[in-house]
């Protein structure tokens, strides 16, 4: 698995144990209830509708333990030296109609894991709960101008390095997903952040710079 995720970036694994139908319900009427937080959604001309949101709940603590089990199940907490941990959960949820967010990594500037040992680099999971889940990824980086929508079935686990470029999918239809940070003692995460591609538009050649954001509260950013 170490070997295809450092490859593609990302990986996606089907067929969970399914949540139960209580369960499902209450994290999708958390993410869509007024105790929600808004997480960023901009994009360049377009104005924030806050129909991308996050929560956290009571279900957190569990389902962060039981993706640390399907993880190291799957020898992904397994490392070079470095320890391991899943942290801050939070169900993300998208109101119908919620566009693409804009490009970027979750850990770092693309690349910026590099030079550590594979096993090493921090993570990002995606858990979703409910079928027409989706996520865009941006499998040349920054300069990717097209990137391709991953469908995803209900109960999937995605996967992807911290510097991984990709995006929250835009939806017809409402949805709400687990995200979750595996944090790496090798990469302390910059807590609250985000990093956002900024490819400039007047040079073609020109590479890719990062603007690090600040999340307007505990934010997970997908």
């Amino acid at each position: 698995f170490w070997l295809r995720m450092s490859v593609a970036g990302f990986i996606v694994f089907e067929s969970l144990a399914p949540l139960s139908e209580t369960m499902t319900a209450q994290i999708h009427r958390g993410a869509h209830s007024q105790r929600a937080t808004p997480i960023f959604n901009e994009n360049p001309g377009e104005d924030s509708k806050k129909d991308r949101t996050q929560v956290r709940g009571p279900w957190a603590a569990g389902q962060e333990a039981a993706v640390a089990a399907d993880l190291g199940w799957l020898g992904l907490l397994a490392t070079a030296g470095a320890s391991k941990k899943v942290n801050d959960g939070y169900a993300l949820g998208s109101r119908a109609g919620c566009t693409l967010q804009p490009k970027h990594c979750d850990a770092g500037d693309e690349h910026q894991f590099a030079r550590l040992p594979a096993a090493d680099v921090p993570l990002s999971a995606l858990r979703t709960i409910m079928p027409g889940s989706a996520l865009y990824v941006y499998e040349g980086g920054c300069a990717d101008d097209e990137g391709r929508r991953v469908e995803l079935s209900a109960d999937a686990l995605v996967v992807w390095v911290g510097d991984f470029v990709h995006a929250g999918a835009s939806y017809e239809k409402a949805n709400t997903r687990l995200h979750f940070y595996v944090d790496s003692s090798a990469a302390p995460r910059v807590r609250d952040g985000t990093f956002r591609c900024s490819v400039a538009e007047e040079d073609e050649d020109s590479s890719a710079s990062y603007e690090q954001e600040e999340d307007e509260s505990d934010a997970s950013e997908e």
